[in-house]
């Protein structure tokens, strides 16, 4: 029976951070730079020009100073704001394949994007494997 109350828990708690999320969406409605979302454990707030994007900028600066210049960039995601990343990196004229291994939808995207049969973890052993083991 405790397994069920825990379950229950989870669901008002998943309930109680959505309310949040909406709180905070009304709050920034008019500003275009910044955008709320939930993941597990959390209610986030983040200026879309910051977060990943921000860092693919960085990293791709680190790799021009070093004159590393990578063919192809493969990154693994499991929110569908992981997808700013690659989104920059896309928008900088990179060859970018994305891997979700995550639950939510997310939407189509002009680069490669592959999407696993399990999530988290599993998700991104099932990729590796299907990619380097034949």
């Amino acid at each position: 029976m405790e397994g069920g109350n825990d379950e229950q828990k989870n669901i008002e708690e998943q309930k109680y951070l959505k309310e949040i999320e909406q709180k905070f969406i009304n709050l920034v409605a008019n500003e275009k730079n910044i955008r709320v979302f939930t993941t597990q454990i959390s209610v986030e707030m983040q200026n879309i020009k910051s977060g990943k994007r921000l860092a693919s900028v960085d990293f791709l600066n680190f790799l021009k100073k070093k004159s590393f210049i990578p063919k192809q960039f493969f990154l693994f995601g499991d929110n569908p704001t992981d997808l700013d990343a690659a989104d920059e990196l896309y928008n900088q004229r990179k060859n970018v394949i994305f891997t979700y291994v995550g639950e939510r939808e997310i939407p189509n995207k002009p680069y490669k994007v592959i999407r696993s049969n399990k999530f988290y973890d599993e998700g991104v052993i099932e990729i590796l494997q299907t990619l380097f083991i034949t």
